[in-house]
């Protein structure tokens, strides 16, 4: 039986994008192999989840660079058949030298490395020169490495996550039944849909209700609460990040921009509306998912939402679609 690392520290959406890998290397070695995964310890709920996960090791930030280097000497002692670095980052880079001193050279039969192709990133924003499988879909970035071990890097059926400790949530979606879900907000300004646009589109499905998630800091939430208490639920803040894996589990449709929550809904096959607008590697990656954008040839302008808008009309690639359009495609998906 071979024993398998997979290395992936953050974010919660690339880890999300991240997990077909575990089911494709269980289904690699004939579900013999036993998978372990080294990821943030913040994150660590998110791959426990994960049922094609044998041992999840957790890294706390708060121990610095010596906490790595010494974790990843108790991981050389597990003696792994293969690695997959899916980071590519100084931690990853660090504990892949330790576990495999090749590593830093060459992939090989033992030790893959994703790469981040930064050259390809150089020329798609700045150049507008589009070398990527397009749309450029993450997910099947993290698979396409693992070609070095198996020729079938297809993306795998979906693997439920294991959520039943999270069932408690269910009491706050009592009488919220067939409600659609938003995630309305983002990181970073040059990835959400405008708030007015939010806003229009609760008031033109007046017999619709919403559930709404997001961060404790996500203004765009409250303010959706605000003009429609008694059709808006406001989970924003509430809910850990698992809690939230909760309700994109039971939820009817999933509304939202590029985020970590909209990329679980497309992990678990939710019916979605995903608001692409000038983010260049955000797209979803199964059927179950639709993405909402409009072509303008300054897009793509932005790895993940930072920086300014290039256009003379600011974020029209978002003011483009607009809310009427995105309340037809609800509509389409849940009448009333």
């Amino acid at each position: 039986m071979q024993k398998i690392l997979i290395i992936r520290f953050s974010s919660f959406g690339d880890i999300v994008q991240t997990l077909p890998c575990a089911t494709l290397l269980k289904s690699m070695e004939s579900k013999k192999a036993t998978i372990h995964w080294l990821t943030r310890q913040d994150m660590a709920p998110l791959v426990e989840a994960h049922p094609d996960v044998d041992e999840v090791w957790s890294f706390n930030r708060n121990l610095g660079m010596m906490g790595l280097i010494s974790l990843a000497f108790k991981l050389r002692k597990q003696k792994y058949d293969k690695i997959y670095d899916a980071h590519n980052n100084q931690r990853s880079l660090i504990v892949s030298f330790i576990l495999h001193p090749s590593s830093l050279f060459r992939d090989s039969s033992k030790f893959i490395r994703r790469s981040k192709q930064r050259w390809k990133r150089f020329l798609l924003l700045k150049m507008h020169k589009n070398l990527y499988d397009w749309p450029f879909r993450n997910t099947l970035t993290y698979l396409k490495p693992l070609r070095l071990w198996t020729e079938n890097i297809r993306l795998p059926k979906k693997r439920p996550l294991d959520l039943e400790r999270y069932k408690s949530v269910d009491q706050k979606l009592r009488n919220w039944e067939n409600s659609i879900t938003l995630v309305p907000s983002a990181a970073w300004e040059l990835k959400r849909w405008p708030l007015e646009n939010w806003q229009q589109l609760v008031k033109l499905l007046p017999k619709h209700k919403w559930l709404v998630l997001g961060g404790a800091n996500d203004v765009f939430c409250e303010k959706l609460y605000e003009m429609a208490p008694d059709r808006v639920l406001n989970l924003s803040g509430k809910l850990s990040w698992m809690e939230s894996a909760r309700v994109i589990e039971q939820s009817t449709l999933v509304v939202g921009n590029d985020t970590g929550i909209t990329h679980l809904a497309d992990y678990m096959e939710i019916p979605s509306l995903v608001i692409i607008g000038s983010v260049a590697f955000g797209y979803p990656t199964r059927k179950s998912s639709k993405i909402l954008e409009v072509e303008l040839a300054c897009k793509p302008c932005t790895k993940d939402g930072r920086g300014r808008c290039k256009n003379k009309e600011f974020k029209k690639c978002f003011y483009e679609i607009t809310p009427d359009q995105v309340a037809q495609e609800i509509l389409t998906r849940c009448p009333l």
